[in-house]
């Protein structure tokens, strides 16, 4: 089940390059405002979080990546981000965890 971890990285990769290139003067603003205390508005919090979560999809695809097994458990949690996100952002890229997610829950158990 590798295609899993390199799924999630890709994912990760394009959503932190897609972060870069629609949030770039967001990024460039909390610079020239000295960073500390530069998030100050709602659009400012959107551009935070969605670099951060490209970073977090990387860092779980990376996980995973070094796992023999990836516990059940963490395809619930994945299901559940894909579906409640999905479900309350429809046009959204929500949906691309649920592949990852049902392959983990499909896979077979480690011997």
């Amino acid at each position: 089940m590798r295609w899993i971890p390199v799924w999630m990285i890709t994912i990760a990769v394009i959503h932190s390059a897609l972060a870069i290139v629609l949030y770039s003067s967001f990024y460039a603003q909390f610079a020239q405002r000295g960073v500390w205390g530069s998030v100050t508005s709602n659009d400012d919090r959107l551009a935070l979080w969605f670099l951060a979560a490209g970073a977090m999809m990387f860092l779980i695809g990376y996980c995973f990546l070094y796992m023999s097994h990836v516990p059940k458990l963490a395809g619930v949690i994945l299901a559940g981000i894909a579906v409640v996100g999905g479900v309350l952002l429809p046009a959204s890229g929500f949906w691309l965890i649920l592949p990852p997610a049902l392959g983990i829950l499909i896979a077979k158990p480690a011997t």
